[in-house]
């Protein structure tokens, strides 16, 4: 059977820097990631969707095309809240900025 991967690292210096991330595939979380390590997952060839969590906070989903044989890199980052009313906003209206996800 074809495959291919998903490969998501954690940027070092970043928040919460005791804490994985969780990293969902799909809707179904397949693993955590700590801070600068990578996760690699074997995925079937085609469209799939990307999250990485922590708690009740994480990023927006990332949707991926991934080539038969082929592989996709992301890199996530805990954000670092900017004062008290940036945490609030970070933990509460913009929970899912909390953590920024982006293709490589």
């Amino acid at each position: 059977m074809s495959r291919a991967t998903v490969k998501i690292f954690r940027e070092s210096g970043s928040g919460a820097i005791f804490r994985a991330v969780k990293v969902e595939l799909d809707g179904t979380v397949r693993g955590r990631v700590r801070q600068g390590r990578e996760l690699t997952l074997d995925v079937p060839p085609g469209h799939h969707s990307v999250r990485c969590s922590m708690d009740w906070t994480g990023s927006q989903i990332i949707d991926l095309d991934v080539p038969t044989g082929g592989s996709v890199s992301l890199t996530c980052r805990v954000r670092d809240p900017d004062g008290f009313t940036d945490m609030f906003k970070l933990l509460t209206v913009r929970k899912h900025d909390a953590i920024e996800l982006r293709r490589n």
